[in-house]
């Protein structure tokens, strides 16, 4: 094997049963646990993926003559067995994303050449996958979880650079929504990917992509570990929205970079800190109207997430959890605003290890419940993760913010206004404003938990005019102080990231960048696309602004 620092590998002893369970299931087999929360398993052995021979082989066989060619014009350096590439985990989600962690990982390598359903994973357990074909699985599915469809639409989840290195093959716009079995992909179904040579001459895989999503870095061109290369998809040969992560040595043989007793293949760890075999956490606690239901990708994902609860009704306090280990205990509890205790009880499994699982308690609201901020509290792993909910006797109502684009200005507004955005569209101002095609959710009202917008005018900029918003209160006072901009009124309404730049549960980050006065005037851009805010900010030259560096000015209900 090729020489290279070792990383510490962790090592699980034993290997519990996991319950199978397609990962996109519409529905799911729920189970009842000791005191009364109900839900079950939604991951193992999926999303499911599949790479035909033919196929692999003409995609080595293409990066082998890339390689050449980029040696040849001197664009990439030979392989240097000392720089021994560490990888940095290739996923995360984008900042602001209110989930606490960004997957699940579905499926390891499998390490056992027999098949079919013989397989043996790094830890010698069984998180991995064969079938009759003779497909034994090569690399590792890192999963979106919950609601990957969601996560996938809104560009949530994204691939990261696991090293630096030198994009040797890029391919895009591939069908990135197959699903079903992998009975009823199509078998010549090609993924959205990127691969990425490193200094040592090992390629990764980057496979699954969304189409469109693609960094615009093309062949030949360098990346940053870290570096955003595209979001998570289910383009090809695959079930469900996953990044599948593979890696070859310069010789083209198959790494698995975990180390551990069963890796047949390489003896150390790849990893610059390895992670464990079993991540336990909390990914998310939400409180729903009614209980959720799972894509299978004919159907659409419905959370039935509710922010906003009215007095007697029935609610569902959920929380969705990674590798929930049998045996285990998760007390959860949900907490009155005087923070007296409403409900408390265990989720306890005595059923199996479940990579990806949910389970909810359906309690029903007394007809006096108090107005106000609810908490719906779970502990895990000696600390307590949180949620806002809000009792209220009507939620706020929701509308829609427009963005539109002036090309003579080079300017960017968004409108919630039903008249502005008629008159906009049809041709007010020499029809000199048009829609970009994005827009967010917004609420039309006042509500607990959310912040006015303020909107201001300037036309001190002559010839140029701009408008300009922000939901930051102590800004909002600010400018109503200069004498260049004019305050207008209250725009619309916005839940608010906290300190850390973090939005609420069932938000997206909504991003607010800055032209620095290029164009002769300021203006700002605010996006739900994390893409769009890489593009302009700082590739663009314009600044992003926000809470905590993370460029999050605001939030946008889901």
């Amino acid at each position: 094997s090729m020489l290279r620092r070792s990383a510490s590998a962790t090592t699980v002893a034993g290997f519990a049963a996991i319950a199978f369970a397609i990962f996109a299931s519409a529905s799911v087999a729920e189970i009842t646990l000791p005191g009364g929360a109900r839900g079950g398993p939604l991951a193992h052995h999926g999303p499911l993926d599949e790479i035909a021979p033919s196929w692999r082989a003409e995609v080595q066989a293409d990066l082998e003559r890339r390689v050449r060619a980029l040696l040849a014009n001197g664009a990439i350096a030979p392989a240097t067995k000392a720089a021994g590439v560490l990888f940095d985990w290739p996923v995360r989600l984008i900042p602001g994303a209110p989930d606490r962690a960004p997957n699940v990982i579905s499926n390891f390598v499998d390490h056992d050449p027999l098949f079919p359903g013989q397989v043996r994973d790094w830890n010698c357990g069984a998180r991995s996958y064969d079938i009759a074909s003779g497909y034994n699985h090569p690399g590792i599915d890192i999963a979106a979880f919950p609601f990957g469809w969601l996560k996938m639409d809104h560009d949530e989840m994204i691939v990261l650079a696991a090293a630096p290195g030198t994009i040797i093959r890029r391919d895009d716009g591939n069908f990135d929504r197959n699903c079903g079995t992998l009975a009823t992909v199509p078998g010549n179904a090609m993924p959205n990917a990127i691969y990425v040579r490193h200094a040592d001459g090992s390629i990764a895989w980057y496979l699954h992509m969304k189409s469109g999503s693609l960094t615009p870095k093309e062949l030949g061109e360098t990346v940053a570990a870290g570096e955003r290369l595209g979001s998570v998809g289910s383009s090809g040969f695959s079930t469900g929205p996953h990044l599948h992560f593979e890696v070859h040595t310069v010789q083209g043989t198959l790494v698995d970079p975990y180390a551990g007793t069963c890796n047949t293949r390489n003896i150390d760890s790849w990893w610059a800190q390895q992670p464990a075999y079993w991540q336990p956490a909390v990914v998310r606690l939400t409180v729903h109207a009614a209980v959720p239901a799972f894509s299978n990708c004919s159907s659409a994902d419905t959370p039935n997430a509710a922010t906003y609860v009215m007095p007697a009704t029935t609610f569902h306090a959920t929380i969705f959890l990674r590798d929930f280990l049998k045996d285990a205990t998760v007390p959860v509890r949900v907490l009155r605003p005087d923070g007296t205790t409403f409900f408390e009880g265990p989720v306890t499994n005595t059923q199996a290890d479940f990579v990806a699982s949910y389970w909810y308690y359906s309690l029903a609201l007394p007809a006096n419940a108090p107005a106000g901020a609810w908490r719906f509290q779970a502990d895990l792993g000696g600390s307590t993760a949180q949620t806002v909910f809000y009792v209220e006797p009507v939620a706020p109502a929701r509308t829609t913010a427009v963005e539109y684009y002036h090309a003579g200005f080079g300017h960017y507004f968004v409108t919630a206004r039903s008249d502005e955005i008629a008159g906009l569209d049809g041709g007010a101002f020499g029809g000199v404003w048009s829609r970009t095609g994005r827009a967010f959710p917004v609420y039309a009202s006042a509500g607990e938990g959310l912040a006015p917008v303020c909107r201001f005018f300037s036309t001190a900029f002559a010839p140029k005019s701009s408008h300009f918003y922000t939901a930051d209160p102590v800004e909002c006072e600010g400018v109503k102080q200069n004498p260049d901009w004019s305050y207008e009124n209250i725009a619309f309404h916005v839940p608010m990231p906290d300190g850390a730049g973090t939005c609420p549960a069932n938000t997206l980050p909504v991003y607010r960048m800055y032209n620095n006065g290029q164009t002769g005037a300021p203006n700002h851009r605010f996006t739900t696309d994390y893409a769009t805010r890489l593009a302009f900010a700082p590739s663009l030259n314009w600044t992003a602004e926000g809470v905590a560096a993370t460029g999050v000015g605001m939030c946008a209900p889901q």
